[in-house]
């Protein structure tokens, strides 16, 4: 997913990702002009690399760890200038040092950025469901019957992804890995209806598999009630296999 900053989740996981990147900017643009020649070369290729690294993981999140080794130098170099400043308060005769309140703070905002972050994204807690879960080892119980020529695409929440193309010969819309329209499109069905079908449609989608404890969104969680629209046919599941829900899409003639 993306770090660009376009909400409050977002806004916090920047913060704590590029606390320490932009606190050692103003650092490393001062030894660009005032470096020696070696101070100037190494700032110049952390820059680049933070400037790449950096804008790439505003797009996609998985660019941040290497945004961040490219300001491990520059950020450690300028914790100790930091140290070894003479930044004070005076308060009359008193001189009270800052630096340590400077290094604290920027050590802590990142952490309560991101404490902030989950807080904003956390989904509301359905107390119908609280203890209950779907085993993911069952998901493919649940398609097995429903298998056959031609591989069906199922979607389904992407961490079932897995257990299903192992066990089964059904095809998935999304895995737990770095696919990112994938898991763009699988996120976007579970959001709302219009995005649901129009995902249904430009995926080919066979089958819909949802667990009754997790929607992933408003529409997903509807579906987890049982309450779906007239292009989703509820289709029965196996006893074994509690707490799951199988649909089968129904966009009129056939999609493929």
């Amino acid at each position: 997913q993306p770090l660009l900053p376009t909400d409050l989740m977002r806004l916090g996981l920047f913060l704590g990702l590029f606390t320490a990147a932009l606190a050692a900017l103003p650092f490393m643009l001062c030894l660009l002009r005032k470096g020696s020649r070696e101070q100037r070369l190494v700032m110049l290729v952390s820059l680049v690399g933070l400037v790449l690294f950096g804008g790439l993981a505003l797009a996609q999140m998985r660019w941040a760890a290497e945004a961040q080794a490219m300001i491990l130098l520059p950020w450690t170099c300028t914790a100790l200038r930091i140290m070894r400043s003479s930044i004070a308060l005076r308060f009359g005769t008193r001189r009270i040092p800052v630096r340590s309140l400077i290094l604290i703070a920027i050590l802590v905002l990142p952490i309560v950025a991101v404490i902030l972050a989950r807080l904003a994204g956390a989904q509301p807690v359905d107390a119908a469901a609280v203890g209950r879960s779907c085993a993911w080892d069952r998901a493919s119980q649940v398609l097995k019957p429903y298998g056959g020529a031609g591989n069906p695409i199922v979607l389904a929440p992407v961490w079932y992804g897995p257990e299903i193309l192992w066990r089964t010969t059904f095809r998935v819309v999304g895995v737990p890995y770095e696919i990112p329209s994938a898991l763009g499109a699988t996120q976007d069905f579970f959001r709302d209806e219009m995005a649901a079908k129009r995902v249904a449609a430009a995926r080919h989608v066979d089958f819909v598999l949802i667990c009754d404890s997790d929607g992933g969104g408003p529409f997903g969680n509807g579906l987890a009630r049982g309450r779906h629209p007239g292009w989703l046919e509820p289709l029965p599941a196996d006893a074994a296999s509690p707490g799951f829900l199988l649909y089968r899409v129904a966009l009129g003639p056939p999609h493929r």
